[in-house]
């Protein structure tokens, strides 16, 4: 019986540091019928001299060069160029665990799977947990990605190509991997398998998205991600048991980029246009609620007026007030960026 051939993606820009490292797992993998697609977004240091040094000795790599767009577009095009009957993600910046393919390819070919999802870590002495798998149909899957029980990153997890090309990321924003994995999972007719086996070590730089200071595209992007996963949810035919949850979780978005903006005023620049973005998209939030007809109880509309008091109260004395109804949200926001 053939071993069926796996696609791994990496999209690098400016990862001249780390990206050997990320390579180099790849190509230490236990399961050998592999195919690396390394996406090069237009990248200003040494990164793709070295993608082009390591695939000279290494068949199983393809590099594809190109302008710098976004995250998005890269993973796009490592899609369209990937010819693996399986598919996973890796940043640039991570690696993967020596047997990680394996256990996965392993996994989905246990049972008739649509994608496996895996654990990832930042301890680096952590051991393999043992395999405690269950599975969810991709409507329950869906439900657990709005309600963060499911992470909203595309690596540490394995997808069926047929699923996975159908499926695009958008481009030009921030937050892409969200709504790309709630389309495939809308997509998934079969179960989708959840195991503790730990695949990927994933390292936290600095410059990351979830570490950057509050800035208008942020707002924009949370917007924009927003409007993506609605309009597939709408089309989705299960779709009002799935809006509550797509809502609840851009609520909680807005409010971490609410809690963001109180806590990095002082430390950016243009603080009244990034407010008013604040305005402009949280408004536009609230009326595709309202135009949707879709029910807020007691905490929700709790929620709604503190994240709009600023309108009432004005935004210097908002800032004194947020902390003292959301320390748990600060404390989540420090801990996220390492503070």
């Amino acid at each position: 019986m053939s071993r069926p051939l796996v696609s791994i993606i990496i999209p690098f820009y400016n990862s001249e540091n780390y990206l050997s490292r990320a390579i180099q797992s790849v190509i230490n993998q236990t399961w050998n019928t592999i195919e690396l697609v390394l996406v090069n977004d237009g990248s200003a240091d040494g990164s793709l001299e070295i993608a082009h040094a390591i695939a000279k000795n290494e068949e199983r790599i393809i590099v594809l060069d190109g302008n710098h767009s976004s995250i998005g577009h890269a993973r796009n095009k490592g899609l369209a160029h990937s010819s693996g009957q399986f598919i996973t993600f890796l940043d640039s910046d991570d690696e993967l665990m020596p047997e990680a393919i394996e256990q996965m390819v392993r996994i989905m070919e246990s049972d008739i799977l649509d994608a496996v999802i895996c654990n990832s870590s930042t301890d680096f002495s952590i051991q393999n947990a043992t395999q405690v798998q269950h599975s969810l149909s991709g409507k329950d899957a869906a439900i657990n990605l709005c309600r963060e029980k499911i992470s909203r990153v595309v690596w540490g997890k394995m997808y069926k190509s047929s699923i996975a090309k159908k499926v695009s990321f958008p481009e030009g924003i921030w937050f892409e991997d969200g709504p790309y994995l709630l389309n495939y999972f809308y997509q998934c007719s079969n179960p989708i398998g959840i195991t503790k086996i730990l695949v990927v070590q994933h390292f936290s730089r600095p410059e990351s998205v979830t570490r950057r200071l509050i800035s208008g595209k942020r707002i924009e992007d949370t917007y924009a991600a927003f409007s993506a996963e609605l309009e597939m949810t709408l089309a989705y035919k299960d779709c009002e048991l799935l809006l509550p949850y797509l809502f609840g979780y851009y609520r909680s978005a807005f409010m971490d980029n609410l809690v963001m903006l109180t806590t990095d005023r002082k430390s950016v620049d243009e603080i009244s246009a990034i407010q008013d973005k604040f305005d402009k998209y949280f408004r536009a939030f609230l009326e595709k609620k309202k135009q949707l007809g879709l029910f807020s109880g007691p905490k929700t509309r709790f929620y709604h007026g503190l994240m709009s008091l600023h309108e009432i109260v004005g935004w210097k004395m908002f800032y004194s007030v947020l902390p003292i109804f959301a320390k748990r949200l600060f404390k989540k926001i420090e801990a996220i960026r390492g503070r």
